[in-house]
């Protein structure tokens, strides 16, 4: 069974630098503020939508543009938290007994929100629950409610 990452190179001082307050944080000069062009700002509405499959990167993102600009989340609350999750590399040890395999993240990743509700997922504006017969008809119920809040 492969063990994953368990060199020091997952540390290396050209990826991964301490930061001032003693936490870590990427090196990459591709992380960190992007500034577009102005001629190409987006002005129109934008809708994001979540659910209870929504974790991880998706559920990060979801929470950090809420933070940063004016939209509106659709949906039911995500699976993943709204205070950001852990992950980026992650390294395997095996237990000498039981053989139980842990992954263990290097890295906790925030999202932008400034007061998450910590143990909760990215909560919608406009929750949208599909009633049962949505479901067995593979109705698309957050679709239906979008198309009436255009309206």
């Amino acid at each position: 069974m492969p063990m994953g990452n368990n060199s020091a190179a997952a540390f290396d001082t050209a990826q991964v630098k301490r930061l001032p307050n003693g936490a870590f944080g990427f090196a990459a000069a591709t992380v960190g503020w992007q500034t577009p062009y102005r001629q190409q700002y987006f002005r129109g509405k934008v809708f994001v939508v979540v659910d209870g499959g929504t974790f991880s990167a998706a559920s990060n993102f979801a929470a950090s543009l809420r933070a940063q600009r004016r939209i509106v989340v659709l949906g039911q609350e995500s699976g993943g938290a709204e205070a950001g999750a852990n992950g980026g590399i992650l390294s395997s040890v095996a237990l000498p007994q039981t053989h139980m395999v842990l992954q263990l993240p290097h890295f906790r990743l925030l999202s932008a929100c400034k007061r998450p509700e910590l143990g909760r997922g990215v909560r919608p504006d406009v929750e949208i629950i599909p009633t049962p017969r949505q479901l067995a008809q593979h109705t698309d119920a957050v679709l239906l409610q979008l198309g009436h809040i255009l309206r």
